[in-house]
């Protein structure tokens, strides 16, 4: 192969792979369950202006018929495949923060921040001082 077109080459892929590295937020999020470490949904973020929401597409460990029975007011026993659980979240020092998201499992709601470190997606969420973060995967 000729010199000029092993350099394109080879430019070429770590171009593609820096885009998969650094593919940004937006995507298909997979979650998982505290305790077990079991896959549990697939998550869509995606980019409104500068605020970034989150709606499941798919359960993974549950009925995909399954309701948010615990929910209050609107989304009380709504179908939480297609459930928007974060939203409104603007990034501010490499963090997405500013908005609420929901545990359907509970029907609570939490102050968010969301930040990647690596390929995941670190979600915390807090009540006061109190908090938990779970790790995201890319699908």
């Amino acid at each position: 192969m000729h010199p000029v077109k092993k350099i394109l080459l080879s430019l070429l892929s770590i171009a593609l792979l820096a885009g998969t590295i650094h593919a940004g937020i937006t995507g298909n999020w997979v979650t998982y369950d505290d305790k077990t470490g079991k896959k549990k949904s697939i998550v869509r973020i995606t980019k409104h202006g500068n605020t970034i929401s989150g709606t499941i597409q798919k359960l993974l460990s549950r009925p995909a018929t399954t309701k948010c029975v615990k929910c209050k007011g609107k989304l009380q026993n709504k179908p939480i495949v297609g459930m928007t659980i974060f939203s409104g979240l603007k990034l501010k020092k490499g963090k997405w923060q500013g908005g609420k998201i929901l545990d359907p499992k509970n029907g609570k709601w939490y102050t968010c921040e969301i930040w990647q470190e690596g390929a995941n997606l670190k979600v915390r969420g807090y009540i006061l001082m109190f908090y938990r973060t779970q790790t995201w995967r890319r699908r």
